[in-house]
Formats: structure tokens, sequence, C-alpha cells
């Protein structure tokens, strides 16, 4: 919209990087700088490929441009010999936009992780999304909105700016709704849990988030709502500790043991038994690399002066150390 002027997207920068390269006035500091826009994000290198892959259909009607040309006087050449890859470049253009356009359809995307992987994505639009572990996301992307619909597991998003095309996170009845920020969502099995890290958002939940709950949260705080609609009071947050996953750590400061069990059946397929009812309550502090199974459960073990066993690959069990007792 002209009434919200920004920095073009990455599909119309292609748009204007394959027309300049064919015109006339292309020069060696043109291509320079258009290799430093290729290397700058693979999402222009996608884009503009995606350009030379409808050139390149197109090339039946370029040929049949390009024949009358032969005839024309030497002296109107220089004037009209770019004249076809104009009208090419146009009609590509145009192909080009019409098939991204949203009166053409929605755009759709779904990305998903297995159990113990993370996925990082740049966006149309240039947002970065981060996909936790177990996680099924569907993006849908049309003129006037920018709709996320997590399905399960645990995102991170960092918006583009744009006021005029809202981005939303829709999530087990509720959504939330970026006022320009970085923050992360992830639906648990009980209640689905917003965390801003930059800016603010708007959280709306109950009645598929026609506004039952409404609240804002910002840089630092965090909420908890239910597929009902009830929310939690925004409460602080360790920023710190909440995006260590995207360094693939876990965090863990003064956490009950049954928490800490749930958090790694996120990351692992493995199923935590405690056998010995005092265990549940104990408390767990300690950073520890997702990835390393072993490594927490043998942690767990000593901080806890407690006994750990794996009587089958997809099952551990923590007892109390009966020599402690």
């Amino acid at each position: 919209m002209s009434d919200h002027p920004s920095a073009p997207s990455p599909a119309e920068a292609a748009s204007v990087w394959f027309a300049r390269l064919r015109s006339p006035g292309c020069c060696a500091a043109d291509r320079l700088e258009f290799q430093r826009w290729l290397a700058a994000d693979p999402h222009h290198r996608h884009e503009y490929q995606t350009l030379e892959t409808l050139w390149q259909a197109m090339s039946p009607l370029q040929s049949v441009y390009a024949g009358p040309l032969s005839r024309k006087p030497v002296r109107r050449a220089a004037a009209n010999r770019f004249y076809p890859v104009g009208i090419a470049a146009a009609l590509l253009l145009a192909v080009g936009l019409l098939w991204r356009s949203p009166y053409f359809g929605e755009h759709y995307q779904h990305y998903h992780t297995d159990i113990g992987e993370r996925l990082s994505v740049t966006l149309a639009d240039g947002s970065l999304l981060e996909l936790n572990t177990a996680t099924d996301v569907t993006v849908r992307y049309g003129k006037g909105r920018r709709e996320l619909e997590l399905e399960r597991g645990e995102l991170f998003a960092q918006v583009a700016h744009q006021p005029w095309r809202p981005f939303v996170v829709k999530a087990d009845g509720g959504e939330t709704r970026d006022i320009g920020t970085q923050f992360a969502v992830y639906r648990g099995p009980e209640s689905t849990t917003v965390s801003v890290f930059e800016g603010e958002v708007e959280v709306r939940s109950g009645a598929d988030a026609q506004a039952l709950a409404t609240s804002s949260l910002r840089s630092g705080e965090q909420l908890a709502y239910s597929a009902s609609g009830r929310q939690s009071a925004p409460i602080a947050i360790d920023i710190e500790a909440r995006q260590a996953w995207r360094r693939g750590e876990i965090i863990w400061r003064d956490q009950s043991l049954a928490q800490v069990a749930a958090e790694i059946e996120r990351y692992h397929p493995v199923r935590i038994q405690l056998a010995s009812p005092g265990l549940a309550s104990q408390r767990i502090s300690g950073v520890f690399k997702a990835d390393d199974l072993n490594g927490i459960v043998s942690a767990i073990a000593a901080l806890l002066n407690a006994e750990a066993r794996r009587p089958s690959p997809e099952v551990v069990v923590f007892t109390e150390n009966r020599q402690r007792l």
C-alpha cells in the first residue's frame, strides 16, 4: 500500500534486479552490487532463480519478438535492440507478480521438525522463523495478513516490520499479534505459553481469539492461556533461559524433577519414570546440551544422588539412592 512505504520484499527486489541486469545501462558496478545482494540472504538467490526459471520457460516467446529486429535498419538498432528483452521482462514480471499475488491465491507453506530437531527459515517477507523440537507450523501469507498456525510444539519469530500487514500466530483457540518484535509461542499439552524477547505483542484467547481475553506483553514478559480462553497474569522471565533452545541448550533453574522429566521427553523419544515418590519434588538447576540425553541423565543422577538406569532404549528410570537413606 502506498500509504506505508517499505523496503521491497525479496521477490520484488529480485524482479528489479532481473530487469536491471538486462538493461543497456547495466555496468560492472551494478553487477557487483547484485552479487552483494545475492549473497546477503539465501532467500534472495531463491527468488532470483525462480525468475530465471520463468524466463527460460518463456524462451519461445523471446524468439518470436527477437525475429523481426534483424530486419530493422542499423541506425535504429541501438534504440531498439533491448526492446524484445523489455517486453519479455515485463511479461515475466507480470507472471511472477501474478503467481505471488494473494488475489491469485494465498501462499501456503508447512514446516515440520521431529523430536530432537530444530529448523530455521527465512520467510518471504524477510521474517525469521525458528522451530523447536517436535513442531508443526503452517504459514499463510496474503495481501493484508501474515498468519501462522502452530499445530504443536514451539516457534520463535523475528518479525519484519509491516504494520499494514499483521503478523499473527494462532494456537489452541488463541492468537498472538506482533507489534514489531521477537517472541516465542509454545503450544503445550495443557496451555499455550507466549514469551516476548523484544518489542510487544497482543495476546487474544477464547472462542477462537474473539477477544474473550486480551493482554499486551512487553519485552521480558510471558503469559499462558488455555483452550477455554483463560489467561494467566503476565510474569517476568529469564530471557536467556527461555531462548536457550535456539542455541541447542536447556536451562533449568530451580525446577522440579517432574517438570524436568516432561521437558526431557520433548527433546528425546524416551519416557522418564520416577520410581521413588520423593524424587518428583527434588529441584534441578543447570545448563545442559539438549541433544545429549546420556549427559542429562548422568548429571541429574549426580545432582540428586540418585540412581538412573535404562531397562530399554525408550525408558529411563530414576530411583533414590538407598545408600543415602
